[in-house]
């Protein structure tokens, strides 16, 4: 939430209809692709406007620890980020390790309801991404026509200015 933005906003709302679960925000203090968020940089971002949802702080840096913590969570995200948590990449390059950690977000209870991105001028979605058949119920596709966006938070902040809110 660097920053927060429509882009968000619109994935928690839709997230919300699809589920009927309330939305929050959660930001990870310990992130596996980025360094640790400093305190100053966690004040900043947690003074941003939430529309009155939740915010959520967790030194967990995979989605993994954060089901362990939280048991039933269920994730809202990007393709972008979806296709990281079936990349064996992500686990060391090891599958079975990739297995473990899918199948114990699969047993906490947890899913991951999976919004669409543009990623180098094309729409990708849930259906695009390879997940392991046994898997496969931990995902649920956001509809395109449920909620779609173009827009990131590295787009805004190299523009180097905010879009108004809606």
């Amino acid at each position: 939430f660097n920053p927060l933005h429509d882009g968000h906003r619109g994935l928690a709302d839709a997230a919300e209809r699809l589920s009927g679960r309330r939305a929050d925000y959660e930001i990870s203090v310990r992130n596996v692709d980025k360094p640790e968020l400093p305190y100053t940089e966690i004040l900043r971002r947690a003074a941003q406007e939430r529309d009155g949802r939740r915010l959520l702080l967790t030194t967990e840096p995979t989605f993994a620890g954060k089901a362990r913590c939280l048991p039933g969570t269920w994730f809202a995200i990007g393709f972008d980020t979806a296709v990281r948590l079936v990349d064996p990449a992500y686990y060391g390059g090891d599958v079975g390790v990739m297995g473990s950690a899918l199948a114990g977000l699969l047993a906490s209870g947890s899913r991951f309801l999976v919004a669409g991105r543009s990623i180098d001028g094309q729409y990708r979605r849930l259906a695009d991404l390879t997940i392991p058949a046994e898997f496969a119920d931990l995902f649920i596709d956001i509809p395109e026509e449920a909620f779609r966006l173009d827009l990131s938070s590295t787009e805004i902040r190299e523009r180097g200015s905010c879009p108004p809110t809606t």
